[in-house]
């Protein structure tokens, strides 16, 4: 079963968050569904995108496999490009990080622009 919040990474490095399945499955257009480039809920499961009749499917990704490192990579890569908050230690437990993942995007001051690396 899918656990919301679900949080989503776009191919621009982008970070979005959704309360519910059919939130997500609104907000994502689906022409544009192969431009999320890692998805998931709320304890850290992947989770996959399909498009059914010109609308966006969500279930839990291949095998409930758990990549958290891949999920703590594309956050860090959006809060180091388009915030100007850190990311959340990636040392925490999966619960845990998730939680300040969260935290940290509903107060981060978002950039106008992305940062075009990381030393700007």
């Amino acid at each position: 079963m899918i656990e919301p919040p679900l949080i989503t990474f776009d191919d621009d490095q982008y970070m979005y968050v959704y309360e519910s399945v059919e939130s997500l499955s609104m907000s994502v257009e689906w022409p544009f569904v192969d431009e999320v480039v890692g998805a998931y809920d709320a304890r850290g499961f992947p989770l996959r995108l399909d498009v059914v009749n010109e609308v966006v499917t969500v279930d839990i990704g291949v095998a409930s496999i758990l990549d958290h490192h891949r999920m703590r990579a594309l956050a860090d890569q959006f809060f180091r490009l388009w915030t100007y908050t850190a990311a959340p230690d990636p040392t925490l437990a999966t619960d845990q990080y998730i939680q300040e993942l969260l935290r940290r995007y509903r107060v981060a001051k978002i950039r106008r622009r992305k940062r075009k690396s990381a030393t700007q």
